[in-house]
């Protein structure tokens, strides 16, 4: 973990949704973002230097498209959310020198609820949860653009657990 200094970003997004049915709504988001970075102060050395290339400085324009699809069946009481984000500047390893870079790529997320037909406690939902993702953080509103965008090598997850609501 570093600091890859501080930035200064302006852009615009336009986003597209429709509902099908009672059963799936689809979006599709698209921005791009001007971005430019303030010189970086001396690291007194606390970077290597394959770090170091994934730094930014100047100016650079990002475009990022995340598209997702969340499906409801009733009949099952199940719900899937499908993420796919694909952005122009992805921090990634070159496999053969493992130096840093930055370079077009996706990421995805896919989550399935499927709620238990029964409840042990009064009042509660209790669910069955799997979440596999590449993704490394979820986009959040007044969040920094580079949050997911400067995660070196983001791991492959897959999570499976008991959701219980109250």
């Amino acid at each position: 973990t570093a600091s890859a200094g501080g930035v200064a970003a302006d852009g615009w997004a336009v986003m597209f949704a429709q509902t099908v049915g009672e059963r799936f709504i689809g979006s599709v988001d698209y921005s791009v973002i001007e971005a430019r970075w303030a010189p970086l102060a001396t690291t007194g050395g606390t970077l290597s230097s394959n770090m170091l290339a994934v730094l930014r400085s100047g100016a650079e324009r990002l475009h990022d498209i995340t598209a997702s699809l969340e499906a409801e069946i009733p009949e099952s009481a199940t719900r899937v959310v499908l993420l796919y984000r694909i952005n122009s500047a992805f921090v990634e390893v070159d496999d053969e020198t493992a130096a840093l870079h930055s370079e077009f790529g996706g990421r995805f997320a896919l989550r399935v609820r499927q709620m238990l037909p029964f409840s042990p406690i009064e009042g509660s939902r209790w669910e069955v949860l799997v979440d596999v993702r590449s993704l490394f953080r979820e986009q959040v509103d007044g969040a920094s653009v580079y949050d997911e965008l400067l995660v070196v090598g983001s791991p492959k997850e897959v999570v499976g657990g008991l959701v219980v609501n109250f």
